[in-house]
């Protein structure tokens, strides 16, 4: 198995586990609707705060794992742009 897999693996593992009671309770004061959150929800959330405020370094260090994983498969990727436009 590939540390990257191994990574995911513990990382999901992690993210499924559900939040103390106390956590939940505090985002749900805050005005958050909860089903069954897990520590995914929370990160998510965190997420969306500092998004709001205009912060996106965070979510571009989440996603900077899979960046490589997805320029390996869009390399055969052909993007066609239709920019006829009618009646020309």
């Amino acid at each position: 198995m590939k540390n990257k897999d191994k990574f995911s693996k513990v990382f999901n593992a992690l993210l499924s586990e559900k939040l103390p009671e106390d956590t939940v309770r505090s985002l749900k004061e805050e005005g958050f609707k909860l089903k069954s959150p897990t520590r995914r929800t929370a990160l998510a959330i965190a997420l969306y705060k500092k998004a709001e405020k205009g912060d996106l370094s965070a979510i571009k260090e989440l996603c900077r794992p899979f960046e490589n994983e997805d320029d390996e498969n869009s390399k055969d990727t052909v993007v066609i742009i239709d920019d006829i436009k009618e009646g020309s």
